[in-house]
């Protein structure tokens, strides 16, 4: 019923304010709604709090930002090593006939990690028919940036995030002029900083960050080019490799294989869940598909209701059934690669061509991947190293491969997303 209310809301301040903006009815809607209904200050859940009718008719001051959405958002912060800040501008907007005095300050509610919040200036005077601006200074010290959650924290859905208010109080007592509210929200993330390279038969990685970073090595089997340079698009895909590990890896039998596709993209998603996979898989060479290995949103699949968090799942395509268990996605909130596993037995053959299709749930953009073969039995190069490489360390692990890869894929999850998340190795870098 939220949307209704505040419809009529809305019209309410149309109807008392005709001379407005949509945007300044907005901001007057949001500024004066009652932020201590922000459930433990997470603006995901409770946006800018309960609307309140009474109080955004009767505002004449509201609150803005330069991108109309009169919230603050810090999106993803990034960092290796160094301290996180970032200001964003926050203006104070007078329609009365008086000058008004405000003082203004940030508050963190829920996990503050150590981060501060300020507003400069923390006293303003706000002109009757004019603006003034503040700017809101977001600070995340390095220790704190070094104790962050790491990125696979947040595989399963769960985000970290730093929320809060920034409170406008009219200062001189007495004033019937409104208290004002809006929230802000970062996402801090802590960074690795791997280096691959190969030769002699190895490939080589060496950890250059300040944290430990893991290393997950997969077959490289396809390379796409990019969709476009000039924005960011949640479909474009860059990269597929494969790993076959023992059946116990994911619960099978030992004469069993796990499967597990690396998928990585040019460009990070916010949710994994609103981007679709699909390896489609030829069992028998006709170029008919026959199974469809796919990642999509859980709670869709299962129950037609959206929740944010990938599955991966068998579809027999020549059957209309779905097949085996249920294995959750390897996909990290604000990321850009994800990991799907399978049972080499739910494909019912040891050999096989697949092809990878990106599917944007929003847009309904797709891309495909180039063809690859697997073979169980006789996997076309070596795959499956796990490692966890220490600030400093140099290591070298050998690989052998054959003209069925390209050449090695290496993920690591704390990478900055994108492209530097799945290093790519050419075969002949390592095969001298």
């Amino acid at each position: 019923m939220a949307s209704p209310h505040v419809a009529g809301i809305t019209a309410l301040v149309g109807q008392a304010h005709p001379d407005w903006t949509p945007a300044q009815i907005k901001a007057a809607v949001m500024s004066t709604a009652d932020a201590a209904t922000v459930r433990d200050g997470v603006v995901r859940l409770a946006g800018t709090g309960l609307v309140d009718a009474a109080a955004a008719v009767a505002t004449m001051v509201l609150l803005t930002t330069p991108e109309g959405t009169n919230s603050i958002s810090y999106g993803e912060l990034n960092s290796t090593f160094g301290s996180m800040f970032a200001d964003r501008t926050l203006t104070l907007e007078n329609h009365s006939d008086a000058p008004i005095v405000y003082s203004l300050q940030a508050a963190i509610e829920g996990d503050a990690a150590g981060a501060t919040m300020n507003v400069f200036p923390a006293f303003v005077l706000v002109e009757p028919g004019a603006t003034t601006d503040v700017s809101v200074h977001f600070e995340l010290p390095s220790a704190a940036v070094m104790d962050l959650p790491r990125e696979t924290d947040s595989s399963y859905g769960d985000l970290f995030t730093i929320s809060g208010t920034v409170t406008a109080r009219p200062v001189f007592p007495g004033s019937t002029d409104p208290v004002l509210h809006t929230t802000f929200l970062a996402v801090p993330r802590v960074e690795t900083l791997l280096a691959t390279a190969g030769g002699d038969g190895v490939i080589e990685l060496q950890n250059n960050g300040y944290l430990s970073a893991d290393a997950d090595i997969y077959a490289w089997q396809s390379l796409s080019p990019r969709v476009d340079d000039t924005a960011p698009v949640t479909f474009d895909l860059r990269a597929v490799g494969l790993q076959q590990l023992g059946g116990e890896a994911l619960g099978g039998e030992a004469d069993d294989a796990s499967l597990i596709w690396a998928v990585n993209l040019y460009d990070g998603w916010s949710n994994p869940g609103s981007v679709e996979v699909d390896v489609i898989i030829d069992v028998d060479g006709d170029g008919i598909p026959d199974l469809d290995v796919f990642s999509a949103d859980a709670g869709l699949v299962l129950a037609g209701v959206p929740e944010g968090v990938p599955a991966t799942f068998v579809y027999d395509l020549r059957t209309d059934e779905f097949v085996g268990d249920v294995f959750l996605t390897a996909a990290p909130m604000n990321s850009s690669t994800m990991l799907i596993p399978t049972l080499a037995s739910w494909l019912g053959t040891d050999e096989f061509t697949y092809q990878v299709f990106v599917y944007d749930l929003e847009t309904e953009a797709e891309e495909a991947s180039d063809l690859a073969t697997w073979n169980v039995g006789a996997p076309p190069a070596t795959t499956g190293d796990y490692l966890t490489l220490e600030p400093g360390d140099v290591v070298q692990v050998p690989q052998q491969g054959s003209d069925g890869v390209l050449g090695w894929m290496v993920v690591t999850f704390d990478d900055h997303s994108g492209a530097p998340e799945a290093d790519l190795i050419p075969r002949n870098w390592v095969d001298h």
